[in-house]
């Protein structure tokens, strides 16, 4: 319920909700619901693109590389680095 909550948000926040939402899962449990991981990463608010590329240090599956490697593509610099240091940290 509450993750659904914190994805429709994102349309009347401009996605800070999201943002401060992944960076807390990632903070207080360390790791992320996969609903607000898919909507982070596919948001488009460069910090909660951020804040998902974070969050997937931690979760090395073959599709969150693949999601990776996407945001390596990503028009923001900081997207773009975060993903690279994440696959590096990753060894992938």
């Amino acid at each position: 319920q509450m993750d659904k909550l914190i994805i429709s948000s994102e349309q009347t926040s401009g996605g800070a909700v999201l943002s401060y939402a992944l960076l807390g899962f990632l903070v207080h449990r360390n790791t992320v619901p996969p609903e607000l991981l898919s909507a982070g990463l596919d948001s488009p608010d460069p910090r909660a693109r951020s804040m998902a590329a974070e969050a997937l240090a931690s979760q090395a599956s073959d599709h969150n590389v693949a999601r990776l490697r996407q945001l390596l593509n990503d028009k923001e610099e900081r997207i773009r680095s975060t993903a690279r240091r994440v696959l590096d940290a990753m060894k992938k």
